[in-house]
This record gives C-alpha cells, structure tokens and sequence, in this order.
C-alpha cells in the first residue's frame, strides 16, 4: 500500500512540475487592419452633359493625381433617329481602351421628334489618374443632347 501511495505522489509531483514548466498559452489581441481601398472609404459620382451631333461624347471630370477611379455603373439618357444603330461606351480620355455598355440595357420612347433612350448597366472600368472618364454614343440625332453618370470609387496609388 505504502508502494502504491508513493508512486501516485511521485505521480502527482511530476504533473505539477511539467505544468509549471510548459509556458501557458496566453490570449492574443487581434491585429487591427484596414482598408484603405475600401470602396465605402472613397466613393465617387460625376454626372455631365454632352452635345451630339452623330457621336456624342459626356466627359466628367478627370481622375485626381495619386488615384485610380473603378467605375461600376455607368449610365447615360440620349436621342436618336428611329431605326438607327446604336451603341453606347465607355472610355478613357487619352484613349487607351473603350468598354461597350450591354444593349439589353437600352430602351427607349418616342417624344415626337426622335426617340429617346436610357442605356444603364453595372461595369467595371479602371481610370487613371489624370486621364478624364467619358460615355459615347453613337447615331444620335443632330444638335441633341445626352445625360450621363458614373459613379464608383477611387483607389490610393502607391
């Protein structure tokens, strides 16, 4: 019995020793993070007025130095001739590449002298700083007007 006692002593003496000699896991702070590319951080809206004359172009305001602008809707109301091919872009002004709206987005109404139309869509286009964002559209009526707008947000650059 005496054998028995002291082998669960020796036992309990060497748990205790090991527990005092593993180091004890501790609770750590979370790392506080942000993001400074966030799109709720640097929300961005233009809206501008062209004039058309068979391609109409509305240009809004160019992208501040040290920013990238990401347009993701892109929307613009114009006039045309009945029948006419149409079509609406996006584009960066100097001209390094173009991004076509969807067509199932253009609907329209006649106003008694031409038919206007509302092209809207979600996208995705990058502007660079200090280039200027516009939408065009083309065979539109003579001496009509268009209404756009864009909105998005702006991205830091390093």
């Amino acid at each position: 019995m005496l054998i028995r006692s002291r082998f669960f002593a020796v036992c309990a003496f060497s748990a205790v020793l090991f527990a005092f000699t593993v180091p004890f896991a501790q609770a750590q702070k979370p790392a506080l993070t942000k993001s400074v590319d966030e799109p709720g951080r640097s929300p961005y809206f233009d809206q501008g007025k062209g004039t058309c004359d068979q391609l109409c172009f509305v240009t809004f305001k160019a992208v501040p130095a040290g920013f990238r602008l990401v347009v993701t809707h892109a929307s613009v109301v114009f006039y045309s001739f009945a029948g006419s091919e149409k079509f609406v872009f996006l584009q960066q002004n100097p001209l390094t590449y173009q991004q076509f709206l969807p067509a199932p987005g253009l609907t329209g109404g006649f106003d008694g002298t031409a038919y206007s139309y509302v092209a809207s869509s979600p996208v995705t286009f990058y502007v660079e700083a200090g280039a200027t964002p516009q939408l065009g559209v083309n065979r539109t009526a003579l001496n009509s007007s268009a209404f756009g707008s864009i909105s998005g947000y702006l991205v830091a650059i390093p």
